[in-house]
């Protein structure tokens, strides 16, 4: 099962096309499978967001766990924890925070939601509100079940 990551703004979302030869953030619409994620979104332009993976798992993250998201603890403490996250992840993140900032110069503010595939019918467990700068921090993480209201 992998972590998704949709996207959601009142003005229209570029198509970025899945290129197996140069892999990079790309983006597509919602399929039958994960319309139900529309539900948590108040814009009305939705899409998914996929790393270089081919899906969310290129994005750093840590899991919804028992009401809380615990492994968020562990980075704080253990020095170590960042370590198992590399330059791949923060050329996502780097990608997606160019992506967003050209959305923000049309609608703002634009929504992020993350989730394991197929857990679509949860309603968000968190809802916070982060600056587009933020995305491109190598410490930034996405909660799952996280709703996030980014501005500029």
């Amino acid at each position: 099962m992998c972590f998704t990551l949709y996207i959601a703004s009142d003005k229209p979302i570029p198509a970025i096309a899945w290129d197996d030869q140069d892999r990079k953030l790309y983006t597509r619409m919602l399929d039958d499978y994960d319309r139900p994620v529309a539900q948590v979104f108040s814009k009305t332009d939705i899409k998914y967001v996929g790393s270089d993976l081919h899906c969310g798992c290129g994005f750093r993250k840590v899991s919804f766990q028992g009401g809380g998201w615990p492994e968020a603890n562990m980075i704080d403490t253990d020095p170590d924890w960042e370590t198992n996250w590399g330059a791949d992840e923060q050329n996502n993140y780097l990608q997606l925070f160019d992506f967003v900032s050209g959305l923000l110069a049309h609608s703002t503010p634009i929504e992020l939601y993350g989730v394991w595939y197929g857990d679509f019918h949860f309603p968000p467990a968190r809802h916070e509100s982060i600056s587009v700068e933020q995305l491109q921090s190598s410490e930034f993480f996405f909660r799952e079940r996280c709703k996030y209201l980014v501005t500029v």
